[in-house]
């Protein structure tokens, strides 16, 4: 019966802590303490050794990499990072109610949008505007960064699809239907089109057993948020379109950060002198680099002042942990994916998989604690051993 209870209390508080992601940085890491006074108590741990060991090896080469290089600490973070990332892994990992995990995430989406949608109301009043193309602007309305807003609202639509296939409640839909509104809302690119991606498979795979009145509806719902998209001003005006083709291409090129970033990273007259199997003796040396370059290859001074302030990192994983560890490095991160690719058991959670490698082609969770706990949470939660772990909702 204890043991029951110390299982029953472990959930709870890491569905707390799922509750908390998407609000706060703060609150979560409080949470953590408490796992892990609890996770002490816990009996019969468990884990999955494959990629545990995959993860633990990774680290620990980039470290003994850094130590016969003299970057140890300079480079501590790095490594850091994989060890948390891991541990984060491993607490998901041992909970049971897994259906109870997913609910505590949607909540604190939901927690996080209605923030946000307050925030925004009181500052149209204010200002008689909503900046949400404005980059700048858009940091005073949101609780979090806007990349990790969207893509938590694309998970937590992901999870309300799978939960409404287990139970068929109707409640599940509308909170699939206001997500997505507000994903369009904030103007989130990626997370628009990786929710209209997993929108249009929901529809062709479901779409030869539903009855023909229940297709018609999906049908319409999407045409009606693909219609909202469109005539979005600030979704226009966030994917740069213009009036031509070539105009847009242009102003697109000009204002994306990510154009400038991988262009200086695939540069070799600034990134040169690394070891190919093994990177750059210091991982410092990607960021001197990227100033380097952004100071000699922007013309436009403002911009170029723009750039040097914000100090940009690689905007992609895989080019950092290349650049950080060589081909190793990139090898043994692909590794990882790929066992936990193979442990998804369903298209959900295949595609919340898929989800967060697309995000990873254009951030580096890796270097956000936002990006730690989502990585490990979601992996952990759709993993084939845990799915069999969990118990009722």
């Amino acid at each position: 019966m204890k043991t029951r209870n110390v299982e029953k209390y472990y959930d709870y508080l890491v569905a707390l802590l799922l509750v908390f992601i998407p609000i706060s940085i703060a609150l979560p890491n409080i949470i953590l303490i408490l796992i892990v006074v609890s996770f002490l108590f816990l009996k019969n741990k468990k884990i999955n050794e494959k990629v545990f060991k995959l993860i633990f090896i990774f680290a620990a080469y980039l470290a003994i990499k850094a130590l016969i290089f003299s970057a140890f600490l300079s480079n501590f973070s790095s490594y850091k990072n994989i060890f948390f990332f891991l541990v984060i892994l491993i607490f998901v990992y041992n909970t049971k109610d897994k259906r109870l995990l997913k609910k505590g995430f949607i909540l604190g989406v939901l927690i996080s949008s209605f923030f946000t949608l307050f925030k925004v109301i009181s500052f149209y009043f204010e200002k008689a505007e909503i900046p949400l193309a404005n980059g700048a602007g858009v940091h005073k309305m949101l609780l979090i960064d806007r990349p990790y807003l969207g893509i938590m609202c694309v998970l937590a639509v992901i999870l309300c699809f799978d939960l409404y296939q287990k139970n068929k409640q109707w409640y599940y839909i509308v909170l699939m239907i206001y997500l997505s509104v507000f994903t369009n809302f904030i103007v989130a690119r990626l997370a628009i089109l990786l929710l209209f991606s997993f929108l249009f498979f929901v529809l062709i795979l479901k779409i030869k057993k539903q009855s023909k009145k229940i297709s018609y509806l999906s049908i319409s719902a999407i045409l009606l948020l693909l219609i909202f998209s469109i005539s979005n001003t600030n979704l226009q005006k966030r994917f740069h379109i213009e009036k031509s083709f070539n105009k847009t291409i242009k102003i697109a090129l000009d204002h994306e950060p990510r154009v400038v970033i991988w262009d200086c990273l695939t540069d070799s007259n600034y990134f040169n002198n690394y070891h190919l199997f093994f990177g750059y003796n210091d991982a410092n040396r990607i960021k001197e680099n990227l100033r380097k370059c952004f100071s000699e290859k922007i013309e436009k001074e403002t911009k170029k002042t723009y750039y040097l302030r914000k100090m940009f990192n690689t905007h992609n994983q895989f080019f950092s942990f290349f650049y950080q560890g060589g081909l190793l490095a990139l090898f043994l991160f692909l590794g990882i994916l790929y066992f936990i690719f193979r442990e998804a058991t369903n298209f959900t959670n295949l595609f919340i998989i898929i989800s967060l490698f697309v995000f990873l082609c254009f951030e580096n969770l890796f270097e956000r604690q936002y990006g730690l706990y989502l990585l490990g949470a979601f992996f952990a939660i759709t993993s084939k051993n845990h799915d069999k772990s969990s118990s009722h909702s």
